[in-house]
This record gives C-alpha cells, sequence and structure tokens, in this order.
C-alpha cells in the first residue's frame, strides 16, 4: 500500500505555468482600498520579510474564513511570481508558512471544504498541496516525536493512516502546478520512507520550475540528515549543488541558509568539526546576503560563534547591539557564550 501511494504521487510530473504577475495588494486588507492596486503613483511594493508575514497572515485568516477564490487567486499570483523570478519570488513561502501554522495543533479534519473547493473550484492549484498539508500534521500529531521503537502500535497505525490520506490528496486535481505541491510531495515521501531515487526525481522536478523555493531545499535536506539515515557526506553534496543550481541569480546564499537547517537539528560538540559545513564558504555567503540586505544578523553571528571566529563575532555583536539574540535554534550557542569567546581574544 505504502509503495503504491508513493508511485501514484510521482506520477505524471510535468507542469504548464503561465505568468500573470499582478505586482499588486488586492489581498491586503491591512491596505486602504485606493492603495492595494498596481501602478499607484509613488508607492512602490517591496517584496520583504514584512510583507511576506502580511500575507501569511492574511492567508490565515482566508483559509480560516473558507474564501476559497481568494485563496486561490493569492497562491496563483505567488505561484506565478515563483516561477518567474525576479521581484516576489519568494511570496509563495507565505503559503508554506500559513498552512504550517493553521493545522499545528488541530484534531479535526476540515473534510467540508475540501469538499466544497473540488465542487467549486475542480482546476484549483492550491487545493490538493492544502489537504496534503492538513493530513501530513494530523499524521505527525498522531505518531508524536522519538523513535519509531517508541510509538504505540495504534499510533503508528494511524500515522500511516493520515500519511495515506495525505497522498492520496497529491493525486487529486490540478496541484502539480504549485510549488506547494512539490514540498508537500517531498515531505509526504519523505515521511513514508520513500527511496532517495523517488526523493530525488519529485526534488528535481519541482527545483527546475522553482529553483529559488527554499522550501524544496529544506525539505529534500531533512532527508538526508542522520536522523533519517543519511550522514554529513550527502548532505553536504546536496548543500553544494544547491548553490550551483542557484548561484547565478543567488550567488553562495543558499550554503549559510541550508546549512541553517542543518544546524537545528545538530546536537554535538564541534559544528564546524562534526558536519561537512566550511565557514569559509558560510562567511562568503553571509557577507553576500548582507549585500543584498536579506542576511540575519543574529545567525550570522550564531555561526560566527560556532566557529569560534573571535573577530567576526566580536564585529556582530557591536552592529546587533541590544538586539543580539544569539543562539536561535542551535541551544549550544547563546549571547553569554559568544560574549565570553570575544573576551577570550582580547
Amino acid at each position: 500500500m505504502k509503495n503504491a501511494h508513493v508511485k501514484r504521487v510521482l506520477a505524471g510530473l510535468a507542469i504548464t505555468v503561465v505568468p500573470a504577475l499582478a505586482h499588486a495588494q488586492w489581498w491586503n486588507s491591512d491596505l486602504p482600498p485606493g492603495r492595494r492596486m498596481a501602478n499607484v503613483p509613488g508607492v512602490k511594493i517591496v517584496y520583504d520579510a514584512k510583507l511576506q508575514k502580511r500575507a501569511t497572515d492574511e492567508i490565515a485568516k482566508t483559509l480560516a474564513a473558507g474564501d476559497i477564490a481568494k485563496l486561490d487567486r493569492m497562491h496563483d499570483e505567488f505561484a506565478d511570481m515563483a516561477h518567474a523570478g525576479g521581484e516576489g519570488r519568494d511570496m509563495i513561502a507565505a503559503f508554506g508558512d500559513a498552512l504550517e501554522n493553521h493545522y499545528r495543533g488541530r484534531s479535526v479534519p476540515d473534510e467540508a471544504l475540501f469538499q466544497k473547493w473540488r465542487a467549486e473550484a475542480p482546476g484549483s492549484r492550491l487545493r490538493s498541496a492544502t489537504e496534503a498539508a492538513m493530513w501530513w500534521s494530523f499524521a505527525w500529531q498522531a505518531r508524536g516525536g522519538g523513535y519509531a521503537s517508541e510509538v504505540s502500535p495504534e499510533s503508528m497505525n494511524r500515522f500511516g493512516e493520515f500519511l495515506g490520506r495525505a497522498a492520496r490528496a497529491l493525486e487529486d486535481g490540478q496541484g502539480r502546478e504549485s510549488p506547494l505541491w512539490y514540498w508537500m510531495a517531498l515531505s509526504v515521501g519523505g515521511s513514508l520512507g520513500a527511496p532517495a531515487a523517488a526523493m530525488d526525481q519529485i526534488f528535481d522536478a519541482g527545483a527546475r520550475k522553482y529553483p529559488t523555493f527554499m522550501r524544496l531545499y529544506e525539505t529534500r535536506l531533512n532527508f538526508l540528515l542522520p536522523q533519517w539515515g543519511g550522514d554529513y557526506g550527502r548532505v553536504d553534496a546536496f548543500v553544494r549543488a544547491a548553490v550551483h543550481r542557484t548561484q547565478a541569480t543567488e550567488g553562495t546564499a543558499f550554503y549559510p541558509a541550508l546549512y541553517a537547517k542543518v544546524a537545528r537539528t545538530w546536537d554535538g560538540e564541534s559544528f564546524f568539526g562534526e558536519t561537512r559545513a566550511s565557514w569559509r564558504l558560510m562567511q562568503h555567503g553571509f557577507e553576500e546576503q548582507a549585500a543584498r540586505a536579506t542576511v540575519d544578523l543574529n545567525q550570522y553571528a550564531t555561526f560566527a560563534c560556532l566557529a569560534r571566529d573571535r573577530e567576526t563575532t566580536a564585529l556582530l555583536l557591536r552592529r546587533l547591539g541590544d538586539k543580539a539574540n544569539i543562539g536561535l535554534e542551535v541551544p549550544a550557542v547563546t549571547n553569554e557564550s559568544c560574549l565570553e569567546l570575544v573576551k577570550e581574544g582580547r
């Protein structure tokens, strides 16, 4: 049964996307109507983290209200921008954040919404990924954390049942015309234990169409980690290939971005000694992010401290001042430990 689901998910990966970019904020209910349209004199839309967070909130509110037409329209604009590249290409990430947040902790599936969605919008590019995200979230809630040997047979059965429903949702409709479909196909396939070749096929198909959609990379990377039977050699090969794929538009910025994902699951003594990460390459990527005004200085400082680069750590601590929040999701690093590192070099 499990292999049949995986095979069906892999079928028919070819997609066609016709960009129809609006470059407007018609969806943004925080703005007065006159400022929501494109080409407003003197107003330039800045596609930054703040606007992406605003879109995430709007998607969550719209999903809770069951406004299918608005969800589909927002998705299609963001997906087309992701496909075309350039400004607004990262706005599709707002959907990933909103779906994760919306279904986290919920225990009752909203099957009525999806029945209505099928009837009213059979050509929706968003619905199948959204439904899969719901069942995938329920699957992991049923399973819980810990090793498989620590999970009860009943919980594992429900885990498999919900993942099966997620896989069937991915088979249904026009979902392959969305970057979110590939993200969820990787999430579901990896959770079902799909072979590496099948996972790579899904990833490559998605990344060819949406080469800067970070969730594709993070999700494929997740299933290469030691916790999932992989190793840091495979992780490093993947990260370097991702940088090569995106270098024309992103430089080496994907290198620190993906190793940040690795660090969130690492639990050891020496990050740069135990993984294959290179501080030289990571710092180069952070500096390229800084040149584009996209760098997270706390994240940069966290890795400078992990690398025991006192000079860079001290410089970043001075720049951060009272906004320093070093460590993020890496428990081995704190503001205090990095201040001590800097003091050691004096």
